[in-house]
């Protein structure tokens, strides 16, 4: 996420809970902390307008965004705010926005960043299910674990066809935060001796860019995992294959200035 548009996610949200605590001035930033499940240094961080930092952590913008409107999924949650929050929103969370009917709140209830949970999660978001005997191939012992216990706290179901799915929902909203935290997870399911099966593929490419070349780039990648979910979300497509697909695109800088930009495009 760019620096402009941090700056415009927090104005937005402050804005918001600023309005919201209006309305319920009879409840304590404690109190809102505690009921919404957002982190009370995050909202009262939120609420300094001194406070210059750029970084914004999505998984507590979704808990503040869905509390605020009171809506359960990601695309009410956002639909429900107001057209500038939603202008920013929109642009955040593009990628998850996408996709409907997400299962309420499961960061909230299970530790995603324990790879066990995260990847049995994943395969139980599949269209058709999951065959449980995946889940011991892919992830062994831990992961027949891990299933069994959301299995317990009905989380996750298990039909008569011996598939597995998320008890409510297909799909479930993570952080950044989280995808990137389980990159090498994914990485080591890569296997570079299968390259030239047409089953996988890897790129990386690195150059100095100026503004309009970073928007497009970024643009392209957004296209990218819109093609390909209209490629997995078509029915002719459907089987038991579990494939995975990330892209991921940044800078090596944290701080851009578009005077920079301006000038390195002018050279």
């Amino acid at each position: 996420m760019l620096v402009a548009e941090t700056t415009a996610l927090k104005e937005s949200l402050r804005k918001a809970l600023s309005e919201y605590r209006r309305e319920k001035a009879h409840l304590s930033l404690r109190a809102i902390a505690k009921n919404s499940g957002v982190n009370r240094y995050f909202l009262m961080k939120l609420l300094d307008e001194s406070d210059s930092s750029t970084a914004l952590d999505l998984s507590q913008v979704l808990l503040l965004a869905k509390f605020i409107t009171q809506r359960e999924s990601v695309r009410e949650a956002i639909d429900s705010t107001s057209r500038e929050v939603q202008e920013v929103l929109k642009r955040v969370f593009a990628v998850d926005y996408e996709r409907p009917n997400y299962s309420v709140n499961l960061f909230q209830e299970v530790d995603l960043y324990n790879p066990d949970n995260y990847f049995v999660l994943v395969l139980s978001t599949y269209s058709r299910g999951t065959k449980r005997e995946y889940v011991q191939k892919i992830l062994g012992e831990r992961g027949e674990k891990a299933l069994s216990e959301l299995l317990e706290r009905g989380l996750i179901v298990s039909g008569a066809d011996h598939r597995i799915r998320l008890a409510k929902g297909t799909d479930f909203a993570c952080s950044l935060d989280i995808y990137k935290h389980h990159i090498p997870t994914y990485l080591r399911f890569f296997s570079p001796q299968r390259f030239n099966q047409s089953r996988n593929n890897l790129h990386v490419v690195s150059e100095g860019v100026n503004l309009q070349g970073l928007r497009k780039i970024n643009q392209l990648h957004r296209e990218f995992y819109k093609n390909l979910t209209e490629i997995v979300l078509d029915k002719e497509n459907a089987g038991d294959i579990p494939m995975f697909s990330f892209g991921c695109m940044d800078t090596f800088l944290e701080n851009l200035h578009e005077e920079n930009y301006e000038s390195a495009a002018q050279s």
